[in-house]
């Protein structure tokens, strides 16, 4: 007879003989900060095949009993915790409570195809903004690395504080991740190697706080976990963007748009857009990108520049028009003249290269860009545009390939509980 297990949404307190079926989606240790070298106890986040989790702990006398026992990513068969409510200002989870590890807790490992390895609940940039800097849990965020700031040290009772910031975006806008610590070389081999590329970041178990006056997201010693790139799912999502290479009468710039502000160009999302071309087997563009060429357009976007960060030749679209009445009305208000696309030849790429591998290449399109600097003196065009969802725009890149996992101790992929 197949075992029962039960779900982890519905653990309460009350009774200890609970019986999981669970991935250790991520482990880490605890330190005191006057003995960083020896852990008082083991912190871990399971997750049930629904995706439910519960943050449970390993405490000091128990920690030799586990030692090399759970093992992060892997399943295992659990029964027998005590539990406590789920307090404090570094919550993992939003589970009401917690488990706790004791004599009688067993753990046994094994198979679950069924269970995800990486559970996430993003919040967006905006969300992130209207925690004001105040949250008991730590967050996950999912957006394209833009920008990343030189490395801040300081040095305060003698020791000294390397820091450095990530600056992200998402459809809703810009976020901002404070990294300390071993996280700091983590950010800068990599961002060293990705040239002028735009790689999808996911964050996760990061503490929301003000740095510097600025809502952002900060790393949490041994807990924070960093995925460049990886093949899930939420950063699959953000690979599906369309890059055009727009100009105007006297230079171009290549912007990069997500589903929402593609699908006002080309009228079809750019899921669908793969979609049709793949079944369709064919090598051919699709007419919607082919009418793309020599199209005018008028963008809305917003830069404030912050000399702080390297990289930083990415901007932010807040609205796209393609109503010609509107556009006339500020050709007249910008005397802006528009050059004759038959001027440029720049080829057109397949549609694997705009959609899937993070577009290499361009599709030309005739620019007319309205600017917003950071203290909203220059010519607004708000009153004409309708409000939409904004998303990034960039200088030309493409995805990395591989998918890096980093945990901020120096180790990459599985660790594991030891005492």
């Amino acid at each position: 007879m197949a075992s029962v297990f039960d779900v982890v949404k519905n653990i309460s307190p009350g009774k200890q003989t609970w019986r999981l079926k669970v991935r250790v989606e991520r482990v880490w240790e605890m330190f005191p900060l006057d003995e960083p070298a020896k852990p008082f106890f083991v912190e871990m986040v399971l997750m049930d095949s629904k995706g439910d989790k519960i943050q449970a702990s390993i405490r000091k006398p128990m920690m030799k009993k586990f030692k090399g026992v759970i093992m992060e990513g892997e399943v295992y068969k659990m029964y027998f915790f005590g539990d406590v409510r789920n307090m404090g200002s570094f919550r993992a989870t939003r589970h009401e409570y917690k488990l706790l590890f004791h004599s009688r807790t067993k753990a046994s490992r094994c198979d679950a195809a069924n269970i995800p390895f990486i559970g996430l609940d993003p919040f967006s940039s905006k969300q992130i903004r209207e925690t004001g800097g105040e949250s008991d849990f730590l967050l996950d965020f999912v957006g394209v690395l833009t920008a990343v700031s030189d490395e801040k040290r300081s040095v305060r009772d003698g020791r000294t504080t390397r820091a450095v910031q990530m600056e992200l975006i998402d459809e809703k806008g810009k976020a901002y991740c404070t990294l300390f610590g071993n996280y700091v070389d983590v950010v800068k081999d990599f961002a060293s190697s990705i040239g002028c590329e735009l790689p999808v970041v996911i964050i996760q178990y990061a503490k929301v706080k003000r740095f510097r006056g600025v809502v952002s997201l900060q790393n949490v010693l041994n807990t924070t976990r960093i995925l460049w790139n990886p093949d899930i799912a939420p950063a699959m999502e953000f690979r599906r963007r369309l890059k055009v290479e727009a100009y105007d009468a006297e230079d171009t710039a290549a912007f990069v748009m997500f589903d929402a502000d593609a699908e006002v160009l080309t009228g079809t999302p750019c899921d669908q857009l793969v979609s049709a071309y793949k079944d369709g087997g064919s090598d051919e563009m699709p007419l919607e990108l082919v009418n793309l060429g020599g199209k005018e357009v008028l963008f809305r976007v917003e830069k404030a520049y912050d000399y702080a960060f390297k990289y930083d030749d990415t901007f932010r679209v807040k609205n796209i028009c393609v109503d010609e009445e509107i556009m006339e009305h500020f050709r007249e208000l910008r005397k802006i003249s528009t050059p004759n696309a038959k001027k440029f030849r720049i080829p057109f790429p397949s549609l694997d290269d705009i959609t899937e591998d993070g577009a290499n290449h361009s599709i030309p399109l005739n620019l007319k860009v309205a600017t917003e600097s950071g203290d909203n003196k220059a010519f607004n065009v708000g009153d004409y545009l309708s409000e939409q969802a904004g998303c990034p725009i960039a200088a030309s890149s493409s995805d990395v390939d591989a998918s890096n996992v980093s945990t901020g101790d120096g180790s990459k992929g599985k660790s594991h509980c030891h005492s």
